[in-house]
C-alpha cells in the first residue's frame, strides 16, 4: 500500500495483493481519504472509486504503524492495521 497526497485528499493505493480473486481487490485500486486532524488522529470520509462507495473514516498513526477504520451506516465497520516496511524488507 502506498499512502500519498492526491490533490486535496490522501490516497492509499494497492501495490500488491496476495489473492486478488479472493480479496476482491486489484493492484492499482485506491481509497481516497478526505480527512482532517482531530485529536491524536484524523477523521472524515473515504471514497472507494472502484465500488463507488463513500463511508466514514478514521486514521491513527504511531511510528511505523497505522490503523484505519471505515464504517458504512455506522454499523458495518472494518478496522485494518498497517506496518511500514523498511527499504530492505520491501526489496525482499
Amino acid at each position: 500500500m502506498r499512502v500519498a497526497a492526491c490533490g486535496s485528499a490522501i490516497c492509499a493505493t494497492n501495490l500488491w495483493i496476495r489473492d486478488p480473486a479472493k480479496q476482491g481487490e486489484n493492484v492499482g485500486d485506491r481509497l481516497e481519504f478526505n480527512i482532517k486532524r482531530e485529536g491524536a488522529g484524523w477523521r472524515g470520509k473515504a471514497y472507494d472509486p472502484q465500488r463507488k462507495l463513500t463511508f466514514s473514516a478514521s486514521l491513527s498513526a504511531d511510528g511505523d504503524s497505522m490503523t484505519t477504520k471505515g464504517c458504512m451506516l455506522a454499523v458495518v465497520c472494518r478496522t485494518t492495521g498497517w506496518q511500514r516496511l523498511s527499504a530492505a524488507g520491501a526489496a525482499q
